[in-house]
């Protein structure tokens, strides 16, 4: 929760990893999802088989554990869930398509846990409608522009506030390797720029990418060369690593600072990635004193899937956990209005400790103030001091304004 004297007193997490997905199967059903029959139609769309899918290993499988979950134990008021997933290819015309027929063919009351990297194509499409986008990945500007975003993890522009502030702890110049595939990844850049400004860290080069490219030999010399004290590598984690493996062996020795989504468990034993840190919008599976991250763990263990899943999974089922928490609370049908009032009015809502404090502003695009610092040390995960923050309202709100982002 957010204190008087405004720190936050949660859960400490650390970092976490970003990992690929697999094949995908959307359902059709014959029941609406306005309220009006027997099942609560959801819909979910991902970037599961783009580029950068290496971001989402073990998403749909977990989302298809979590629907399972719910409706074994009686669906949500007594109606079943029913899950509708889309994989849009990390294509923004694809995407399009696809959220069109979540909302206008098969009615769905809300689409929940998204993971697509084009959401900036489809986003008016949900609030044009009226339907509520609940949770997921909220690293791109809809997270905390769009009214009908309700984010379930730290928003963008408080997350590069946070990147930059672990920044200054280690230098005042920085470069990044940006990923070639998603625009998210260099509309970031500007973030940085104008938060490194105010916290007095300039970001010195950036260039970007490609998840294809045989090897990273220019770029790593080229970060060598500016002689910047600390590099951020923002692409999907496999690539991550083996870029910051080729850099190291190249002589590079910058610290490290990461989206937590880019650091795995393979990270662990590498000379590259020792002392680490890492941003993380909500927390990794491996942080199982959080009463949240618990109850997802033993789910994907009765269910014989992986037990390391990656941040994209993660972002989708608190997604989905926030979807359920406000179905539950809504007094009659569940519909895309009622879900809405019922998101209005939590306060300080962590999810039992999977997201940071979410309180959401009707009407109004939605800025999740808090973010989560984790770090590598001697080959295991650690808590560094600080281990949580949270940008300041005022900062971030003048940003709003004054920024595209």
């Amino acid at each position: 929760m957010v204190s008087r004297n405004g720190q936050w007193r949660s859960y400490v997490l650390v970092g976490v990893g970003v990992l690929v997905t697999a094949a995908i199967a959307a359902c059709g059903s014959k029941a609406s999802g306005d309220g009006s029959n027997d099942v609560i139609k959801i819909g979910n769309i991902g970037s599961y088989t783009s580029p950068q899918s290496t971001a989402y290993v073990g998403t749909v499988e977990l989302l298809r554990a979590w629907e399972q979950d719910v409706n074994a134990h009686g669906g949500i008021k007594g109606r079943k869930v029913e899950l509708i997933i889309k994989d849009d290819q990390g294509n923004a015309s694809t995407a399009v398509t696809q959220v069109k027929e979540l909302i206008q063919r098969e009615k769905v009351v809300a689409i929940v846990g998204q993971n697509s990297y084009v959401d900036s194509a489809w986003a008016s499409i949900p609030q044009a409608a009226g339907i509520p986008v609940i949770g997921g990945g909220s690293y791109d500007p809809p997270a905390e522009r769009n009214p009908a975003f309700f984010p379930s993890g730290t928003t963008p522009l408080p997350s590069a506030y946070g990147t930059m502030q672990v920044t200054k702890s280690f230098g005042k110049t920085m470069g990044v390797l940006y990923c070639a595939e998603a625009p998210i990844c260099e509309q970031s850049l500007d973030l940085y720029r104008s938060f490194g400004k105010q916290v007095g860290v300039q970001l010195k080069l950036a260039q970007s990418v490609s998840a294809s490219a045989p090897d990273y030999t220019s770029q790593c010399q080229a970060l060598i060369d500016s002689k910047v004290e600390v590099v951020m590598i923002n692409t999907a984690a496999q690539i991550a690593l083996r870029i910051a493996k080729a850099c190291y062996t190249q002589g590079l020795r910058a610290q490290l600072v990461q989206p937590g989504g880019t650091v795995t468990r393979e990270w662990l034993n590498e000379p590259a990635a020792q002392g680490v840190r890492t941003i993380h919008f909500n927390p990794p599976y491996y942080y199982d004193s959080v009463a949240g991250m618990r109850t997802m763990l033993k789910l994907l263990e009765d269910n014989k899937q992986s037990v390391t899943p990656g941040g994209g999974a993660i972002f989708s089922y608190t997604g989905a956990q926030l979807f359920r928490k406000a179905a539950e609370a809504v007094d009659g049908t569940v519909t895309a209005d009622a879900l809405k009032n019922a998101l209005y009015a939590m306060k300080d809502e962590t999810l039992d400790g999977l997201a940071p404090p979410l309180t959401y502003t009707k009407d109004a695009g939605t800025s999740i103030l808090c973010y989560f610092i984790g770090s590598i040390q001697n080959n295991a995960f650690t808590v560094p001091e600080p281990s949580t923050g949270c940008a300041p309202k005022d900062v971030i709100e003048e940003a709003k304004r004054t920024s595209g982002s």
